[in-house]
């Protein structure tokens, strides 16, 4: 008899044997290994600050430790943490030292998984790269990008990626140590495969933007990452999906960020990706312009309220709301830091936003020993208000520091003002229209009709009355002094142009009660005899500089063209290029009369440029003696039913846009509006605004009505649409009612 095992149950035992084996060798030495690995990495932590006696864990964030290191007295001498971050093969650990002011002591590069080719990118764990970090200051780059850091020859991704986790752990401590860090000047990060990634800002928050690249460094996509930000999210998705503003970008090897298109109602975003993608081209086909203008990005001054030193607070007035500024004051009565605090509106959160951070506006304070004025400061462009808010709010806390108790200011002003009364009872106040409300402005005239002075009313808007507060000043308002109506040759208040022209207007509006000369000879002036046909150029204050526009007419005094001539001014150039747009201008073609602001559909980032055109336009009626005609209200002027269509509690109507109609489809339930709906425009010209009217949230505040809607948030830019279709579902309302 065969008494031999068979193979197979020979094979199973071995293999049962040698799994035990080798179980039994992990569990003994398992223990070991670990132990092992925690003695490196007190090693290396020990290596990196070597003055540390002891080191104590303060933080852990999943796998992501902070551990500070502390002599023998037990004082903090610096901290370490390691970071993952992605290199050429896959993960590569960076372990950072650093001490308590955001310097380096050292880094080592290296991991269980690294897998950097050898030779190359393997090179990362080598000291003569690694060592390049100790004693440089946070935030380190490589010397391609401005930086101090020399990458690993034909290994850039993987130095990119050793300088993103230097960064990335070195912010995490400071997070966790509450070490205050310099912010780091956004860099270009080397994807491969030609793509080149960078950082833009949001209104609320960064948002990353990678470029794609040939081998010419002509660009062949941009691709707009998701934001962090739920404030953000919105208008960035304005901008992500839009093929027609990212294809722009195509083809270009660089560009200008002020000369390209933006986006309709994403002005900050799509901005900010214009200067992305430009920076960005830069770097890839000018590395030495980038370099140096890196550098100097990177030379942002230290304008941090040092520790332990005394310090004022005062409240500053933004565009809506209100915001703190904090100064220290040093012995000298100088200012030594400055801190921008949190806006109390959200209105004015992205004005403030490009001051409260902007470290070369702020640093203009640093030095500076009170009574600062406005002509001394270098505002920032987009958020005056907001800068000069800054400048009030410094004075008064410089003040505060000083001791010096600010009075009410004295009557000083009083006969001035006590003027009114007398102009008030001739009958000369005006209510003038300003950005979103109404202000009375009174005007006392000499009895040979000249002016002699104007004063203004509070405004019955929130939003209105920082910019009212520009315009009610003595170098403004001293203007009209002496001056016959009609006026003209007044220069708008900087930063309040809608509101000047208001005034302006208003003033004007008391031209016939005078016995000032007719305008007809103005109009003679001109050159075009009797007959108003020919071409008028006229100019109004645009946002940094006077714009220039065309305009022709014919023998009836209706314009039958119009241009807007080219900004000197760069700062001006991409709002003046926004309004030379063939729709917007076409808004004025064929009347014949001055047009009231709600008449004319704004261009959204570039508002104040828009009612520029329209006040030069108003100008060229206002030589002629061309007044605005009295018009009925716009219900009265559409019937009130007009191809309206009624089936089953739907009911379709058109309104009238800007050059066309809008369809509205509007949901009646249980005699309340459950839904409004627009459809897509047929018209070239009011495309942009009925896209802008078609949004959910502004529909849904129709929703719910059961009587005609009074009033509603309209959008910025699509003012005459959104009226329009208020009108449209009031009339909906009303045929439901019947």
């Amino acid at each position: 008899m065969n008494k031999k095992l068979p193979a197979w149950i020979v094979l199973t035992v071995i293999s049962l044997v040698a799994a035990l084996a080798l179980g039994a060798t992990y569990n003994g030495t398992k223990d070991r290994i670990a132990a092992q690995e925690a003695e490196k990495a007190v090693a290396v932590r020990q290596e990196l600050l070597p003055m540390a006696a002891d080191f104590e864990q303060i933080a852990a964030e999943g796998e992501t430790e902070v551990f500070k290191g502390m002599d023998e007295a037990g004082q903090a001498v610096g901290y370490v943490s390691v970071g993952t971050v992605t290199g050429f093969g896959g993960p590569v650990e960076v372990t950072v030292g650093m001490d308590g002011e955001g310097t380096l002591s050292g880094v080592r590069v290296g991991g269980s998984n690294f897998s950097e080719t050898a030779g190359l990118g393997a090179k990362s764990k080598e000291p003569a790269f690694y060592e390049q970090f100790a004693g440089k200051t946070y935030p380190v780059d490589l010397s391609k990008n401005g930086g101090e850091i020399d990458a690993i020859t034909a290994a850039t991704i993987t130095s990119s990626a050793v300088i993103r986790g230097v960064n990335e752990t070195a912010k995490y401590i400071a997070d966790v140590a509450g070490i205050k860090l310099k912010e780091p000047v956004v860099a270009i990060e080397e994807l491969g495969d030609n793509r080149y990634g960078t950082t833009a800002q949001g209104v609320s928050g960064p948002f990353p933007v990678v470029v794609t690249v040939d081998d010419s460094g002509a660009v062949t996509a941009v691709e707009v990452q998701d934001t962090e930000s739920a404030n953000d999210i919105s208008f960035l998705s304005k901008v992500q999906g839009n093929a027609e503003y990212l294809n722009q970008f195509v083809g270009k090897t660089a560009v200008e960020a002020g000369a390209l298109d933006t986006v309709s109602g994403a002005t900050v975003s799509s901005s900010s990706v214009n200067s992305a993608v430009s920076k960005i081209l830069l770097f890839v086909n000018d590395p030495a312009a980038y370099a140096a203008q890196a550098a100097a990005e990177a030379d942002v001054p230290d304008v941090s309220i040092p520790e332990g030193a005394e310090t004022f607070t005062a409240q500053a007035n933004g565009l809506t709301g209100t915001f703190d500024v904090t100064i220290s004051v040093d012995e000298n009565a100088t200012v030594t830091g400055i801190e921008v605090g949190e806006a109390s509106s959200e209105n004015d959160v992205p004005f403030l936003g490009q001051v409260k951070d902007n470290a070369r506006f702020l640093a203009q304070f640093i030095g500076t020993t009170g009574g600062v004025s406005a002509d001394s400061i270098d505002t920032v462009a987009g958020a005056t208000i907001s800068s000069n808010g800054v400048i009030d709010a410094v004075n008064k806390a410089w003040n505060a520091s000083q001791g010096i108790v600010e009075e009410e200011p004295a009557p000083t002003e009083a006969p001035a003002v006590e003027e009114a009364p007398a102009a008030e009872s001739t009958g000369n106040t005006a209510q003038a229209s300003g950005l979103t409300g109404k202000f009375d402005v009174t005007v006392a005239l000499n009895e040979d009709g000249t002016v002699q002075g104007v004063t203004l009313g509070d405004s019955d808007s929130d939003m209105d009355k920082p910019f009212l507060a520009l315009a009610n000043t003595e170098e403004f308002l001293n203007q009209f002094i002496g001056k016959s109506l009609p006026v003209s040759g007044i220069d708008a208040a900087s930063g309040a142009t809608v509101s000047s022209q208001a005034i302006i207007d208003a003033v004007n509006s008391f031209a016939s009660e005078t016995e000032a000369p007719a305008e007809a000879p103005a109009a003679e002036e001109t050159g075009k005899g009797t007959s108003p046909a020919g071409e008028y150029t006229e100019s109004a204050r645009s946002f940094t500089d006077d714009l220039i526009v065309s305009v022709t007419l014919d023998e009836n005094a209706a314009v039958t063209a119009i241009s807007v001539q080219d900004a000197d001014d760069a700062m001006n150039a991409p709002y003046v290029g926004k309004v030379q747009d063939e729709a917007f201008l076409s808004q004025f073609i064929g009347r014949n009369a001055p047009a009231a602001k709600e008449d004319v559909q704004v261009i959204t980032g570039a508002t104040f440029s828009s009612n520029a055109v329209t006040a030069a336009v108003n100008s060229v009626f206002a030589q002629l003696g061309i007044e605005a005609p009295v018009q009925e209200a716009a219900p009265a002027a559409e019937p009130a039913a007009r191809n309206d269509t009624y089936q089953d509690g739907v009911y379709k109507t058109s309104v009238k846009g800007v050059n066309g109609e809008i369809f509205l489809t509007v949901t009646i339930e249980n005699g309340a509006v459950s839904a409004v709906a627009v459809q897509d425009s047929q018209n070239e010209a009011d495309a942009l605004y009925v896209a802008m009217v078609q949004d959910e949230a502004f529909l849904a505040q129709f929703q719910g009505a059961k009587a005609p809607v009074e009033d509603i948030d309209v959008l910025a830019g699509a003012t005459f649409s959104a009226q329009a279709v208020l009108r449209g579902v009031n009339r909906v309302l009303e045929a439901a009612a019947e």
